[in-house]
């Protein structure tokens, strides 16, 4: 693992932020304030950068590369697009983390303290809340619905099991 100060790449990485569909709703001031505040940190395969049970208050966008999300040893999703965010949900409901994340190609994430969107604008204070709110929300609707399917793919595979047990 290997940090970088984000100042320097601050025009890069907000040029890639910027086309994010999820960060759609902060203004460019706020994009450039969040970047300064957050760091940039570079992970070699194999490593853990959220670990089940750990507690922290950070917020994470891939920047590229390629994470595994793992509960209890069980592989439960890979994220591998560039503005894909972990570790939100943590930050919403101040829980321990419910997952680890574990890098599967050199990864580059930008990391935010949630401390730092909160109180970034104290005017805005709400407003603020209130967008990164939104952000998560779709995130995890967009999840949801996926585990939905899965659990719906799962039943179905179950009563085909049952029903040739019956007939045999």
């Amino acid at each position: 693992m290997q940090d970088y100060p984000c100042a320097q790449d601050v025009e890069k990485i907000f040029d890639v932020l910027c086309k994010l569909p999820t960060l759609e709703f902060f203004d460019a001031e706020h994009l450039k304030h969040i970047i300064e505040r957050a760091k940039l940190r570079k992970f070699g395969p194999g490593e853990v950068i959220i670990r089940e049970g750990d507690c922290d208050r950070c917020i994470f966008f891939l920047v590229h590369g390629q994470v595994l999300v793992s509960k209890g040893n069980i592989r439960i999703n890979s994220l591998r697009r560039t503005g894909d965010i972990f570790g939100e949900m943590g930050v919403i409901d101040g829980n321990v983390r419910s997952a680890t994340i574990t890098t599967q190609a050199e990864t580059l994430c930008l990391i935010v303290n949630a401390d730092e969107l909160y109180g970034m604008d104290p005017e805005n204070k709400l407003a603020n809340q209130v967008v990164l709110y939104k952000i998560f929300s779709e995130i995890l609707a967009a999840r949801l619905r996926k585990m939905n399917d899965e659990i719906l793919y799962l039943r179905k595979e179950l009563d085909r099991s049952h029903a040739a047990c019956k007939k045999a």
